[in-house]
C-alpha cells in the first residue's frame, strides 16, 4: 500500500492517478476496505491512512467515479449488514 501511496501523491500531474483507475486500481482498493477481519483499530492504523492517502490523490480528478465504485461496494455488502 505505501508503493501504491508514493507514486499516487508524489506526482505533479494526474497521469499516474488517472491510468490508476483506468486500469480498475479501486476495485481492489475498496476491496480492503470491505475485508470481514479487519481490527477494530484499522482506521488508526497505517494502512487505512495509505488508502485515504491514495483515494485523496485521484479524488481530485475522478470525483464521480470514486463515487459510483463506493457506492457499488456498499450496495454490494450491505445484505451481509443487515442480518
Amino acid at each position: 500500500m505505501k508503493f501504491v501511496e508514493a507514486i499516487l501523491s508524489n506526482n505533479t500531474t494526474d497521469d499516474h492517478c488517472r491510468e490508476f483507475v483506468t486500469q480498475k486500481g479501486l476495485v481492489p482498493l475498496m476491496n480492503i476496505l470491505s475485508l470481514p477481519n479487519l481490527p477494530l483499530d484499522f482506521p488508526t492504523t497505517h494502512s487505512c491512512q495509505a488508502v485515504a492517502s491514495v483515494c485523496k490523490s485521484i479524488l481530485v480528478g475522478y470525483l464521480l467515479f470514486l463515487l459510483y465504485v463506493s457506492l457499488f461496494f456498499v450496495k454490494l455488502h450491505l445484505p451481509l449488514l443487515i442480518i
